[in-house]
């Protein structure tokens, strides 16, 4: 089995949340398995809260 790493960064705004929620729906209907782990700077953990909401298991850092 092989295994794989999609790492995404970028500036407040530029759309990496909604990136990560579409990769990881477009994966899933690959039949792929897809885990996400958030490294929230902000106090209340927004990116986490939206992905969870999507329906994914997020892990935090």
């Amino acid at each position: 089995m092989t295994m794989r790493f999609v790492m995404i960064g970028g500036f407040l705004g530029a759309g990496k949340t909604t990136t990560i929620g579409r990769l990881a729906k477009l994966y899933q209907s690959q039949g792929r398995k897809v885990g996400i782990v958030t490294n929230d700077q902000a106090s209340d953990l927004v990116d986490t809260h939206t992905l969870r909401n999507q329906g994914f298991e997020v892990g935090e850092v």
